[in-house]
């Protein structure tokens, strides 16, 4: 499972930092069914939620 979560956290990230995507819509094009899921999964994963992610990195 861990190589999965890291693939999917690799995308994760692209989607992110460079789309204009909504984190709805990487949610769901990554999978989940819903925002919430997603977002305590990438939380967890890299200690800032996505929003917090894509402030960081623009």
């Amino acid at each position: 499972m861990s190589i999965i979560h890291d693939r999917i956290m690799i995308h994760a990230r692209k989607q992110i930092a460079y789309t204009q995507l909504s984190i709805k819509e990487i949610a769901y094009d990554l999978g989940y069914q819903d925002l919430q899921s997603f977002s305590r999964f990438f939380k967890n994963k890299e200690g800032i939620s996505p929003a917090q992610f894509r402030e960081k990195v623009n």
